[in-house]
């Protein structure tokens, strides 16, 4: 059977009115306040689509994707500033480097345990590179090795699930007092008086309408100059916006940051419709339980040496939602904790897993074959 709604707007209300239901619970109920908006977004839209209220896939779902996306990060690097941003860097870039280096020795392990047939390798690199820098480099791992299509469809229905059980801990494990007082508290920067008097101006209905402008078009000239040049779309786009706010009145604009959200919150509500519980089923157990066992042992192996290397916890939850997620998932998460300060290096930090994450997927694969066959 179907899903119920099928009409683009329909379920273009369904992401846009849970998006603005999950913020308004996050801040106005207790509930709302220990689940997070992130976690009310990914419940819900993996609940529409298991009842059959939504469908897993659609134009509006690609519209997110492909557009909202990009214009939800623009507006929240507006808040971003540079030289901040830079002192961050050696420790969160020390926790991806862990979190890059578990997942490996993960997708090295796990295929001992749950061999998936002849396509073992290049299942192992696909997992290794979704896992370094986000999804998309999932599809081209599996693409360029030319994966069995049946197979590939059960990666990506397996990665959907331990994608979204893994975001939710991420979404609360910076709220839990007793895993906190593990690791060092972080360096937060105090504000100078311009930025606190900045914080203080009145907002005005026509700065949502500029800096969602302003976005737009920093997200369109992205895009262009990504398909004039072959560089990602995301680091131009992240280019232009980090000008903008730190050289230009732009990170005035308060606003931009909670509409940022929004537009995240609609991402999450359509991640959360992909999962579907049949369609892991029908994959079959070894190829959950095998990315289930690389996710795990990248997360143990973070929580273990970031404690040894004493590394904030918040840089631990960043640096893992952009090896598993990359940018779109990086920068929304410190968002959403209200980490502003970490916003601006999550999205930089998916970037780059963005970028070695293929390259290293297709290296794993390869050497993969040359010990299982």
């Amino acid at each position: 059977m179907g899903a119920f709604l099928k009409d683009p707007w329909w379920i273009l209300s369904i992401f846009a009115g849970f998006a603005s239901f999950a913020l308004w619970a996050d801040q106005n109920t207790k509930w709302g306040k220990a689940l997070g908006a992130t976690n009310i977004s990914l419940i819900v839209g993996m609940v529409l689509v298991n009842i059959s209220v939504i469908p897993s896939w659609s134009n509006i779902h690609g519209v997110i994707f492909s557009h909202a996306v990009p214009i939800g990060i623009s507006l929240l690097l507006f808040q971003a500033n540079v030289k901040k941003s830079v002192k961050l860097g050696p420790k969160l870039l020390l926790a991806m480097a862990i979190g890059t280096v578990a997942t490996c020795v993960g997708a090295l392990i796990a295929p001992l345990v749950f061999n998936v047939g002849p396509e073992t390798w290049k299942v192992y690199g696909m997992y290794a590179a979704t896992y370094i820098g986000g999804s998309a480099n999932l599809a081209a791992v599996g693409t360029g090795l030319n994966i069995d299509a049946s197979i590939f469809a059960a990666v990506n229905a397996a990665d959907v699930i331990v994608f979204f059980v893994w975001m939710m801990f991420l979404a609360q494990a910076g709220k839990w007092i007793s895993l906190k007082k593990h690791y060092p508290q972080r360096e937060i920067f105090t504000e100078t008086l311009e930025e606190k008097e900045a914080s203080n101006k009145t907002i005005f209905g026509y700065d949502a309408g500029i800096s969602l402008g302003l976005a737009i078009v920093c997200s369109a000239i992205g895009i262009w100059l990504g398909k004039m040049t072959k560089i990602p779309a995301i680091l131009i786009t992240t280019t232009i916006v980090l000008l903008l706010a730190n050289f230009t009145p732009i990170s005035k604009i308060k606003v931009a940051t909670e509409l940022g959200l929004w537009f995240f919150m609609m991402f999450f509500v359509a991640i959360g419709s992909l999962a579907v519980v049949k369609d892991v089923v029908a994959a079959g157990p070894r190829v959950f339980y095998g990315a289930s066992t690389l996710i795990a042992l990248h997360g143990i192996s973070l929580l273990v040496l970031g404690k040894v290397f004493r590394i904030p916890l918040e840089y631990l939850i960043v640096s893992s939602s952009a090896n598993v997620g990359g940018p779109s998932t990086a920068g929304p998460q410190a968002a959403a904790y209200g980490w502003e300060d970490l916003v601006a290096p999550g999205v930089l930090m998916g970037v780059i897993g963005a970028a070695v994450g293929t390259y290293i997927g297709f290296g794993l694969a390869y050497f993969l074959r040359s010990i299982i066959g």
